[in-house]
C-alpha cells in the first residue's frame, strides 16, 4: 500500500539523517590499515580495508545491515559512496 512505502521510505530518510554526520579515522600500523568510523554516537570499525593510492575502501556493518565504503581522496577532499540494501549514499568529506 502507499500508506507502508511512505512508512519506509520516511524510517530510510530517518536512518540517513541518523548517518550524516561523522568522523573517518584512518591509521596504519606496520603494513596494515585500519578504519574507524564515529557516527551517531557508536564507534564503528571497518573490515576488509584496501588503500590504493587515492582509493580507501572498506566495509563496515551499521544496524546489522553490511555498507561497502569507497572513498576516494584527493588533496584535503575526501569523497565517495557508501552502498548498502537501501541504497547508494554520497559521501563528502574534508581530511584535518
Amino acid at each position: 500500500s502507499t500508506q507502508s512505502r511512505s512508512s519506509a521510505a520516511s524510517d530510510v530518510y530517518k536512518r540517513q539523517y541518523e548517518y550524516s554526520a561523522g568522523v573517518l579515522i584512518i591509521t596504519k600500523e606496520k603494513e596494515e590499515y585500519k578504519v574507524v568510523v564515529k557516527v551517531n554516537y557508536n564507534t564503528l570499525t571497518a573490515s576488509e580495508v584496501k588503500v590504493n593510492e587515492n582509493t580507501v575502501n572498506f566495509l563496515v556493518y551499521i544496524e546489522g545491515g553490511k555498507v561497502q565504503v569507497s572513498l576516494q581522496v584527493k588533496d584535503d577532499l575526501i569523497q565517495g559512496t557508501a552502498d548498502s540494501n537501501e541504497g547508494s549514499f554520497s559521501l563528502k568529506g574534508k581530511k584535518k
